[in-house]
C-alpha cells in the first residue's frame, strides 16, 4: 500500500475533490445525527453545506486546505465515535432502501 502524496503537493482538482468528498461525509454524519436526535445535526448540516460552497476557493490556498481537511477528518472521527451502535457505513447502506 502507498502512502498518499500530502494534501499541499496534490493538484487544484485532486485537492477539490478531497474537499467535496469531506463536505459529503460531513452531511452523510449529520442526517446520522438527525436520526439519532442529536442536537449536533444542524451543526454538521450548516458546515457541510459551507465547505461545499466553498471547497475551490480552499482548495486553492494548499496550507489552508490542509489545515480544514486536519479539523475535517478530526470532527467525522469524533462522531463516529460518539455512534457505538451504528456507523456511517450502516446509515449509508440503510438509506438506499
Amino acid at each position: 500500500m502507498t502512502t498518499p502524496p500530502p494534501f499541499e503537493s496534490m493538484s487544484l482538482e485532486e485537492r477539490t475533490a478531497i474537499l467535496r468528498a469531506l463536505a459529503h461525509r460531513i452531511q452523510i454524519s449529520a442526517r446520522v445525527a438527525e436520526r439519532d436526535f442529536d442536537p449536533v445535526c444542524q451543526l454538521l448540516l450548516a458546515l457541510s453545506v459551507r465547505l461545499e460552497g466553498c471547497c475551490e476557493e480552499v482548495a486553492a490556498d494548499p496550507l489552508r486546505g490542509d489545515d480544514v481537511v486536519e479539523k475535517a477528518l478530526r470532527l467525522l472521527s469524533e462522531c463516529a465515535l460518539r455512534r457505538p451502535e451504528g456507523t456511517i457505513h450502516e446509515f449509508a447502506i440503510t438509506s438506499r432502501h
